[in-house]
Parts: C-alpha cells; structure tokens; sequence
C-alpha cells in the first residue's frame, strides 16, 4: 500500500482532515489509514479527495513539489540542494549538465535492478 500526503495538502489549504473526512462523508479512521498507508485508497477515492482539495491526483501520491525529492539517492537530492544555496537568484545554471548526468546514471542503474 502506498501512503499519501492527504494531510499534507489539506493543511496546505488550511484544513484538518477531521474536515476533510466530515465534508466527504468518509469517517476519519479510513481517511488518516488510507494517508499513512494503512489502508488501500482507490483511485475514485483519490480523485474525489483531489478534486475536493482543488490539487492533482499525483500531489496526494508523490506530495508537494516541495516535498518531492528529485532523485531517490538522498545524497544526489542533497547535493543539488547545496549547489541552489549557494547561487543566490538561482540564475546559476552551470551545474544542470553534471545533475542531469546523474539522475540519467541513477535510473538506468534502477532499471537495472528491476
């Protein structure tokens, strides 16, 4: 089962998910089993619970824009978040060639593995 970042977007549109559950008529237990993971959520469910928080399908799976890592390796991600510290506008974008080279190494060896 895959957990969700339903809590996470209601929060984003300052809503609990005691709301959330109330306003889809879904009782709060399977509403908090279903964003840890706990219980399985259809993609009906998922569509019902986006489109009622005005977000995609894929921000309840893979969370905010923020929160999603760009690569799985966390050293990667940290690395690329290191190098947009230290350029200040983000204007800076000599490095894109290396962390592109990266991420294509990264899952071609993932696909690998598979």
């Amino acid at each position: 089962m895959v957990r969700t970042h339903i809590r996470g977007e209601a929060l984003l549109r300052g809503m609990t998910l005691t709301e959330v559950a109330k306003k889809l008529g879904l009782y709060l237990s399977n509403l908090s089993a279903m964003d840890s993971g706990t219980r399985p959520v259809s993609l009906r469910q998922l569509s019902k619970i986006a489109q009622f928080l005005h977000c995609g399908v894929g921000d309840l799976i893979l969370g905010s824009e923020e929160e999603r890592p760009l690569f799985h390796e966390k050293a990667l991600d940290r690395a690329v978040d290191k190098i947009e510290a230290l350029s200040e506008d983000g204007t800076d974008k000599s490095w894109v060639p290396k962390v592109t080279l990266a991420w294509n190494r990264h899952y071609v060896k993932a696909k690998k593995k598979r």
